[in-house]
């Protein structure tokens, strides 16, 4: 096969597969559906392996693997896709998470078998577009789509509240996503006052984007900004998201945490393509940064449903995302990269084992339950696994993230590293990835350890029932993100080296123009960090009230 085909068949793989599952009778589906979608999946996860294997690491910041279709030409829209380093490894990290999914949802679907996983292949459709989409209309489109499956996979498979849930969840995400293609829609304008000709090619984008005055970037940027930090979320757009993990069921909790299109979004469009704004602006986003670490972090302690517990542990390590980001800085945008690759991984497997726990004992809440590893051994290795990568034990793949973001975020400032944060910044973020360890092993220590608790389960005749540790099916979902988990801990040097390149450029590229922002407002907020932590401490005390 021409590898320029290979990622036009990933794409074709997962919708031929939806379709196949619409037409599919019911009754088939039941028995069938679970194991035809599991298998479809697989098809864009071999073909990552071979993209994988074909990937000049040392050309990283360049596009490879291209494919290019000449869509509607006349409006500058083509279909053209490709992978460089960091779309790589979020496609990676996608291929890997999605069958993983397939196999959980098996035993926790128990109707309209055939549209749940149409709908879920539908989704990692959308999810493999926004990855590889080198148009920025074609993103857009694919961006888009990618509410229509969750908003489903949420109002039909989730619990009581999946209406509110699926509702609030569609509504945040529509209205961000107008602010991002009015952006698009003014820098393909501009492109057109400038050359003549429309476009939305993302090299064109990006040179129009760069050649606008301070102004006009920073009202792209804005909408650009509050588009995607809706997505990521970032305080204060993150409401939605506890709501939507809680109430989703196991396999759509896994995927609206995992993959993170709102950070992708900010690095590959805002920074590259409106540099002297996100100079201008990084104090600010770097504040609500701060808010979202340790607002998420502080309320994730008082939790008492696990889902939820998870999901602000979520919008906090994703704060940390932004924060790295906006450090540039080479070790802060590549640890950047790498939180949404190992957050993903970690994030998801801990919701596959609160999913396993609330099948086995029909309750989230964590005073239900306690000393479950005696019952569950295998479940437990496999949660205090995952909750030692969460909390950055060295050899697991947390740790590389954290350290590369909070040193990327500390030397911020200086003159050998440039940016504009430094220790004021990197010092609220350390403590609230401190108070996320604790929380995480608060939360292992009261469900795994200590007295045996469980809730009263009986079958229909009325006989106690107790809890079976992992199946098979559980064994083979849990066991390659753990492989996974470990490798990128001991040994993350092909990943790291791959993104150099590409991290360099965009620090580069935005630094180039510091200087060129007048009184860029950096040094002035960090006296901001105060107050970020002084809100973050009301939040929680009003949350508990």
């Amino acid at each position: 096969m021409h590898s320029n085909w290979l990622i036009p068949v990933m794409l074709l793989a997962p919708l031929v597969g939806a379709l196949v599952l619409f037409i599919l009778p019911r009754q088939a589906a039941a028995n069938l559906g679970g194991k035809l979608a599991f298998v479809f999946s697989l098809i864009p996860t071999l073909i990552t392996v071979l993209l994988i294997s074909r990937f000049n690491m040392a050309e990283g910041q360049a596009w490879q693997e291209m494919f290019r279709y000449n869509w509607i030409g006349q409006l500058g829209i083509h279909f053209t896709v490709g992978v460089d380093a960091m779309s790589l490894w979020l496609v990676a990290l996608t291929v890997l998470i999605t069958p993983v999914t397939m196999l959980d949802a098996m035993s926790k679907i128990k109707h309209r078998h055939n549209e749940f996983y149409a709908w879920m292949l539908l989704g990692y459709f959308a999810m493999l577009g926004i990855f590889v989409a080198q148009n920025v209309m074609l993103f857009y489109l694919f961006f888009e789509f990618s509410l229509i499956p969750t908003f489903f996979i949420i109002g039909i498979w989730g619990y009581s509240n999946r209406r509110k849930a699926a509702a609030k969840f569609f509504l945040y995400a529509f209205a961000g996503s107008i602010f991002i293609l009015a952006s698009l829609l003014y820098l393909a304008w501009a492109h057109y006052e400038q050359a003549g000709s429309l476009s939305f090619g993302l090299k064109a984008l990006y040179h129009t984007g760069q050649s606008l005055p301070l102004e006009a970037q920073c009202f792209v940027f804005a909408g650009l900004l509050i588009g995607f930090a809706v997505k990521v979320p970032l305080f204060p757009l993150h409401t939605w998201m506890p709501l939507a993990i809680t109430e989703a069921p196991s396999p759509g909790s896994v995927i609206i945490a995992s993959f993170k299109i709102g950070a992708y979004g900010l690095l590959r469009f805002a920074l590259p393509m409106l540099p002297l704004a996100v100079v201008h602006f990084t104090p600010v986003v770097a504040v609500l940064a701060i808010i979202s670490i340790l607002y998420g972090a502080l309320i994730s302690w008082v939790q008492r449903d696990m889902k939820c517990l998870m999901a602000y542990a979520v919008i906090s390590h994703l704060g940390l995302c932004v924060l790295a980001m906006f450090a540039l800085t080479t070790s802060g945008l590549t640890g950047s990269i790498m939180v949404m690759i190992n957050q993903g991984l970690a994030a998801g497997a801990l919701l596959l084992v609160m999913g396993m726990i609330t099948q086995r004992y029909a309750t989230r809440n964590l005073m239900d339950v306690s000393g479950l590893a005696r019952r569950l051994p295998a479940l437990g290795f496999f949660a205090g696994f995952f909750v030692i990568a969460t909390v950055a034990v060295p050899g697991l793949n947390g740790f590389i993230s954290e350290i590369l973001s909070l040193v990327g975020t500390y030397v911020s400032g200086s003159p050998s590293h440039g940016g504009s944060l430094g220790p004021a910044y990197a010092i609220p973020a350390a403590l609230g990835m401190v108070v996320g360890a604790l929380y995480m092993l608060y939360w292992i220590g009261k469900v795994f350890f200590g007295p045996l608790q469980e809730p009263a389960m009986d079958d229909e005749s009325g006989t106690p029932m107790p809890p079976k540790d992992l199946t098979m099916a559980e064994w083979t979902a849990l066991v390659p993100l753990a492989a996974a988990t470990l490798f990128l801990g001991l040994y993350p040097g092909p990943v790291l080296r791959s993104l150099e390149p590409a991290m360099n450029n965009i620090k580069q590229n935005v630094l180039a123009n510091e200087n060129a922002v007048p009184n860029a407002p950096a040094k002035a907020m960090a006296s901001a960090m105060p107050v970020a932590a002084k809100s973050s401490l009301v939040l929680l005390a009003r949350s508990q009230k």
